[in-house]
């Protein structure tokens, strides 16, 4: 019985669609380009830490980043556990 439902189990995994593959590459590759663009930004708002202008852009687009960084974060892992 515990055999059957594993296989069971094992058979309803189903593998990524064309457009979900799609999906994840993109989503690797956006987190990789948001992950480095928050390290640039600290280093940037180290660089312009004087300049109130300059601190304001920055830190908006910190929590742009961020926000988006955690929502590609939930989804990637969504898709990665249908591997």
């Amino acid at each position: 019985d515990r055999a059957d439902r594993a296989d069971r189990v094992d058979n309803a995994r189903r593998r990524l669609s064309f457009k979900e593959q799609k999906e994840l590459a993109e989503l690797e590759a956006r987190i990789e380009r948001d992950e480095r663009r928050q390290a640039e930004i600290e280093t940037e708002l180290v660089a312009g830490a004087t300049d109130s202008q300059v601190v304001l852009r920055l830190y908006t687009e910190r929590e742009t980043l961020t926000a988006r960084l955690a929502a590609d974060l939930d989804r990637w892992a969504e898709l990665a556990e249908l591997i």
